[in-house]
């Protein structure tokens, strides 16, 4: 900056808003330089594109995870050039069209679920397009999806006690449940050589048992919901030896 004002005459100084043009000229290229790298860091294939080509987005975006799977629900908007939405996740490694069927000129409801997920943390994009490349900006969505991994860390709910009665029969008595996500636990033994299944709901205290010889078993699931899912969870049986 010195060279620069080392090379203009004094006489070129008689203007006072000359030097604060300069100052603003460099101000204005820092400031445009800054919306050059944002804009590109959020998606360099749409920051060429010309204004008014885009397609209408994807909207209301939401992801439901279930068992290594997700459902993907979106709103497509009433922009009849709209003929698919391309999702991708695993850092765009992988992808998938789906077909939008248009019966009407509105807002349209969609969904679709990718299955064969390894258990994990996802972020799922979704663009809309059309047959001529055309493209939307990307909307993207997060999940986690459950596998066996987080089925082997569900607790089946707890038997305080096995009683045989006089009569013959087993009474269980339940401890409280353990998790707001229980939907509720099953039972399951044999009876003369018939399998039964007795259900248990979360405010049952007590559960009557008949056909049961002392010195066998029962088996314990309880099946859990978490919030948002998509799928029942079972919990791995835990087996009970009859008094």
């Amino acid at each position: 900056m010195m060279n620069l004002y080392k090379s203009l005459s004094p006489g070129k100084w008689k203007r006072p808003g000359m030097l604060n043009g300069w100052i603003m000229a460099l101000m204005l290229g820092c400031i445009l330089s800054s919306c050059h790298k944002s804009m590109y860091d959020v998606s360099e294939e749409f920051y060429y594109r010309p204004e008014g080509i885009y397609l209408g987005v994807a909207d209301s975006v939401k992801a439901v995870p279930g068992y290594n799977r997700v459902k993907l629900t979106w709103q497509v908007k009433a922009d009849p050039r709209i003929t698919q939405t391309l999702i991708y996740w695993n850092q765009r490694k992988d992808s998938v069209v789906v077909n939008i069927t248009r019966t009407q000129n509105e807002r349209i409801p969609a969904e679709f679920i990718l299955g064969n997920l390894k258990e994990g943390d996802y972020i799922f994009e979704l663009l809309t397009q059309n047959g001529t490349g055309l493209r939307s900006l990307p909307k993207q969505v997060s999940a986690s999806v459950y596998g066996d991994i987080y089925i082997g860390n569900l607790r089946n709910r707890v038997i305080a006690s096995i009683a045989k009665q006089p009569n013959g029969n087993m009474l269980i008595v339940w401890n409280p449940i353990a998790s707001a996500s229980i939907l509720y636990t099953t039972v399951t033994y044999d009876s003369g050589g018939a399998l039964q299944a007795v259900r248990v709901e979360n405010a049952d205290t007590q559960t009557l048992l008949q056909g049961l010889q002392s010195g066998g078993n029962i088996q314990v699931t309880t099946s859990f919901l978490p919030a948002g899912a998509l799928d029942t969870l079972t919990a791995s049986a835990q087996t009970y030896k009859l008094p």
